[in-house]
């Protein structure tokens, strides 16, 4: 994959906040791997339901009790297994009679059902409780979800011959019955059955957020199941993942080119708030023209609602552009680019280590005010200032004269009173130009 490095064999553990030249950097493990050195401006999460980024809350989704059992049958790719047609996905709002028939005949009551047929015959299918508990699959009525299908109070014998008939009926009802329900075998060398609730989905509070320190931002979004945990039974997971995955790098190239950094953050949550509601009905039908950009995706993007939680996504150690920022974005009011600049290079200016800012004309200009201070006390305040390193086994820094339009270095002894106060003049009058012009 072009511009894509890929490391495998190291954790992400946590971000550390800049230090000196070094930005946003992480916590890896292990802890000389070579990614340590890497400085990041943008960090997006895709962990699954394990969410490793700060400031990423989740709450959980409130949705109604639903079992699913799961089964994978051998595929012996017999000339009889050929004619049986898979099952893309019945649901019983739709195929009433289906459903009807199934709980008449054998007792079974389903919510839906899939089948697919590859290396095996794979079924998927959520049933009721009730009737769970009417065929024996489970022991005890328990109102709590996780006490309910703990594998004590499953029966996997009476488990077992409630999927195959299940599978037997559908493939017969929608095509050729099944030829044979043999299990293929798990990779802990079981029969590959299980019985498990899905109900218990969390979505992401924000889908992004910003944190600056000492003048270096960081802009993290969290994607996929880190996101939004789908209802698999609807099939939406795979295509919610992708389409927020496509929101997040739209996010990113409006990070890179618009001044407000809160225009960002708030465009991506407003995708983010209808993101659950997506459905073939309101996407876009022409796939090929699909980008990062949302409006070739989207059929109607609502528009921004202003809202003040968007402030608390973006959190700064520099006061004034805070406060500016919450100054413009509650009033509406125009958004000064330029004096948006100024406030964020003072305050990187003021919190960036003293070396990276002095230039030589500086260094001149601070040896002046030094005046007539002991040797051991200039050596002493430039020490402190990273300029020098003050050891007496040092060898003195030669001054510098400008000869031919170049500085080259001169021993101490062989710069006269006359040439030392030519070079001062001439570098007094660059340092006011630098100053004039530093802001």
């Amino acid at each position: 994959m072009l511009g894509v490095q890929v490391y495998t064999g190291v954790n992400f553990l946590s971000l550390n906040e800049p230090e000196d030249d070094m930005g946003w950097h992480a916590a890896l493990q292990p802890e000389d791997h070579e990614a340590r050195h890497f400085s990041f401006d943008v960090v997006l999460g895709a962990s699954g339901k394990s969410v490793n980024l700060d400031g990423f809350k989740r709450y959980k989704l409130d949705a109604k009790l639903a079992i699913a059992i799961t089964c994978n049958f051998v595929n012996e790719a017999s000339k009889e297994e050929a004619f049986v047609n898979e099952i893309s996905g019945v649901q019983k709002q739709y195929h009433q009679h289906f459903f009807t028939d199934l709980m008449e005949k054998h007792g079974i009551g389903l919510e839906n059902l899939i089948y697919y047929k590859d290396q095996t015959h794979y079924f998927v299918m959520t049933a009721t409780k009730e009737s769970l508990l009417s065929k024996g699959v489970l022991l005890t009525n328990f109102e709590d979800r996780s006490t309910l299908l703990e594998p004590t109070n499953v029966n996997k014998a009476k488990l077992a011959q409630y999927a195959k008939d299940a599978c037997l009926y559908a493939t017969g009802y929608y095509s050729r019955r099944l030829p044979h329900t043999n299990f293929a075998m798990n990779s802990r060398g079981e029969p590959d059955l299980a019985i498990f609730d899905f109900t218990n989905l969390y979505a992401a509070r924000n889908a992004s957020r910003a944190v600056v320190r000492k003048g270096f931002p960081l802009l993290m979004g969290v994607v996929g199941d880190s996101l939004l945990e789908p209802f698999w039974p609807n099939g939406t997971g795979c295509a919610r993942g992708f389409l927020s995955a496509l929101d997040a790098a739209w996010m990113v190239r409006s990070w890179s080119l618009q001044s407000n950094p809160l225009g960002a953050l708030e465009e991506r949550e407003n995708l983010y708030s209808f993101l659950n509601q997506t459905t073939d009905e309101n996407l876009n039908k022409n796939y090929k023209s699909y980008s990062i950009d949302p409006r070739t995706r989207y059929k109607s993007i609502p528009r921004p609602s202003k809202d003040e939680k968007v402030l608390a996504l973006y959190d700064t150690d520099n006061k004034e552009e805070m406060r500016y920022l919450e100054e413009k974005f509650l009033s509406k009011t125009y958004f000064d680019s330029l004096a948006y600049q100024n406030i964020t290079i003072r305050y990187r200016a003021i919190k960036a280590p003293f070396t990276r800012q002095l230039s030589f004309h500086g260094a001149s200009r601070v040896m002046r005010i030094l005046g007539k201070k002991t040797t051991r006390a200039k050596e002493s305040l430039l020490s402190k200032l990273g300029m020098i390193r003050s050891r007496p086994d040092m060898v003195p820094r030669p001054k510098m004269s400008r000869q031919q339009s170049q500085w080259v270095e001169r021993p101490l002894e062989e710069v006269d009173d006359e040439e030392e106060e030519v070079e001062e003049k001439d570098t007094r009058q660059k340092y006011k130009q630098q100053q004039s012009c530093h802001f």
